[in-house]
């Protein structure tokens, strides 16, 4: 009785399929685990369009809050992004990246240079 499938249940395998990615097969297909290509480049531009806001950001606040340390500063909307992480749907590394990102944005338009166009 215990080998019998119930009726309309499908078969799974969990074998693995080389491959780049974790793969798994079955009946009905191939489902792949991870990123694609476009969707990776997808989230790496909203990653840095979220870096470049929160560096304007950052600048703004430093000229409306005077008495702030730029490392004040940079904590408290540090904190703010990682408070937000789940509702903007972002993996810990993302976030890792983006607050490091920022705060490195933050520090060379201290230093005088404004273009976050070319920010890497």
């Amino acid at each position: 009785m215990r080998n019998q499938r119930r009726k309309g249940a499908r078969r799974f395998s969990a074998g693995g399929v080389p491959g780049e990615r974790r793969r798994c097969t079955s009946e009905v297909g191939e489902f792949i685990v991870g990123l694609t290509e476009a969707e990776r480049a997808e989230r790496y531009a909203m990653c840095l369009d979220l870096v470049r806001q929160l560096a304007v950001y950052c600048r703004r606040k430093a000229v409306k809050l005077p008495a702030r340390s730029p490392n004040d500063l940079l904590d408290w909307v540090e904190r703010g992004v990682r408070n937000k992480q789940g509702a903007w749907q972002l993996g810990r590394p993302e976030v890792d990246w983006i607050v490091e990102q920022m705060r490195q944005a933050y520090k060379t338009t201290l230093d005088g240079f404004e273009d976050l166009e070319n920010l890497k």
